[in-house]
């Protein structure tokens, strides 16, 4: 068994790149001609479940990896049965963006400051356009959706360079041991004037419900 790894482990990385090398392009091609297809020719919502992930489903990252999951495991089990769409939103338009948050026993505060920390350069999109974006996902069978469709670089530098995130995380997000949350760069600079460039008007407005 240690030979049989040994060897793979030597042969097993540049056999997989290479033949993901030459099946990648024309299933990208068949891939793009499907989509287009779809987009012609879209099914009915009937039988679609649509699982909303990502930064503003409220949902904490191990969640999200085990919804995720299990949701993949699901599509393979039911096969075409039921269409699956898992949706990584980024940041949208939501009364979560809008700084309302949910205290422990319930209640229901509203803290835009710290909704500018968390949300900090990162632009926000529109409500309506991630409703569409969906809906439109689903009636084409579309297995991943992203929105907006930019946020998947960031999966690319995450898998390619974690220290590069990490690190400009830490930089842009974590505050200095001692302080508040909410002193944060990210607040400075969302609050200094790209928030009236990268946020909707309804998240610029302080006047919030608080219920």
């Amino acid at each position: 068994m240690d030979l049989v790894n040994g060897i793979l482990n030597w042969v097993a990385t540049p056999g997989m790149i290479a033949s993901l090398l030459l099946f990648y392009p024309p299933y990208y091609l068949f891939k793009t001609c499907y989509s287009f297809l779809s987009y012609l020719f879209p099914e009915d919502l009937a039988g679609k479940v649509v699982l909303i992930t990502g930064a503003s489903s409220g949902i904490g990252e191990a969640a999200n990896a085990a919804l995720i999951n299990f949701f993949e495991t699901l599509r393979t089990e039911l096969g075409s049965e039921v269409g699956i769409t898992i949706v990584t939103p980024g940041w949208i338009e939501s009364e979560m963006s809008k700084g309302k948050f949910l205290k422990e026993h319930g209640e229901v505060e509203v803290d835009q400051e710290y909704r500018d920390a968390q949300i900090g350069l990162f632009p926000v999109e529109y409500t309506k356009n991630c409703a569409r974006a969906m809906v439109q996902a689903a009636r084409q069978g579309d297995r991943y959706l992203t929105v907006p469709a930019w946020f998947r670089t960031m999966y690319l530098w995450r898998v390619f360079a974690p220290e590069v995130v990490e690190f400009c995380y830490r930089l842009v997000y974590m505050h200095s041991q001692g302080a508040n949350q909410t002193d944060v760069p990210s607040r400075t600079m969302a609050e200094g004037g790209a928030k009236q460039l990268l946020y909707p008007s309804s998240l610029r407005s302080s006047e919030v419900k608080n219920e």
